[in-house]
């Protein structure tokens, strides 16, 4: 019987089966507490923003921070966060990376880590947010310190840092997919995948557009033109970074074409223009 085997499951495996249990009890209750939470805010007259950033490279939510920086009722912040999965250099390296970058565009923006004083800052003392944005749904990425577990007392949002290509589960029902206060997608097509791979059947999904294509909605928005020879023809290369094969997610075909593709970059270099992105 299923509860046999899930039992027998638990006595090999207790710690993993304990925290699995754990998952799915704050899975069940947490829209309760969002209610009671969206209750106590309705009274303050600032709501203190939080934006997790990890990685410069993925950061989709300039439009919505700098329309929330202009409103009086929000006080928006970003919070340069530790990303661990691939070693401590690494996350010095990316930390720094994604800190300059909101610094030169002006950005209010704070470290979680001091390299000083080798200690990580409790966001909930420093800074106690209203309201908590992530940049990315993977548990293993950013240090556990930040993760929404750590973060239930907040109203928690997320939207996809790229648009959905694909059906797979892993972009629809982590953890974090399913205790977000609101999963932000990007049409109804993504919706309709919610619906069918999220186990709460997307009741907290909400079909918005996708946030950085919202400024080029402005009257005032202008593309910047970033080619160093207008004259040649434009080639954009753009391979998925699911390099590990324990991620789960295997798009990335890198390695197998890396070699071909530089070649064929130097060889038509003087008609064909490449970005490496």
């Amino acid at each position: 019987p299923p509860f046999l085997l899930y039992f027998l499951r638990f006595i090999r495996h207790p710690l993993y089966y304990s925290a699995k249990i754990r998952e799915e009890y704050l899975i069940r209750v947490q829209p309760h507490r969002y209610e009671n939470i969206v209750k106590r805010l309705r009274h303050k007259d600032k709501i203190k923003v939080a934006f997790f950033a990890i990685h410069s490279s993925v950061w989709k939510y300039d439009f919505l921070y700098k329309l929330m920086y202009e409103h009086p009722f929000f006080e928006p912040i970003i919070v340069v966060c530790p990303v661990v999965n691939y070693g401590f250099e690494n996350m010095l390296l990316e930390m720094d990376k994604c800190y300059k970058m909101f610094k030169h565009k002006g950005y209010n923006v704070v470290r979680t880590y001091d390299v000083s004083t080798k200690t990580y800052m409790n966001v909930k003392n420093n800074i106690n947010p209203d309201i908590v944005f992530y940049t990315n749904p993977y548990k293993g990425l950013i240090d556990d310190r930040y993760y929404i577990t750590n973060f239930l007392d907040c109203l928690t949002c997320y939207a996809p840092y790229s648009a959905s290509i694909c059906s797979i589960s892993t972009q629809f029902n982590k953890p974090l997919h399913l205790l977000v206060w609101n999963f932000f997608v990007e049409n109804d097509l993504s919706y309709k995948i919610a619906c069918k791979e999220m186990p709460n059947h997307a009741r907290n999904a909400v079909v918005v557009g996708y946030p950085s294509l919202d400024i080029m909605l402005t009257k005032s928005y202008m593309a910047k033109n970033v080619w160093k020879h207008n004259q040649k023809y434009k080639i954009i290369w753009a391979p998925h970074h699911s390099f590990d094969s324990e991620c789960g997610i295997h798009f990335s075909n890198f390695f197998q074409v890396s070699d071909r593709i530089q070649e064929v970059a130097e060889r038509y270099k003087d008609t064909v223009q490449f970005a490496f992105k």
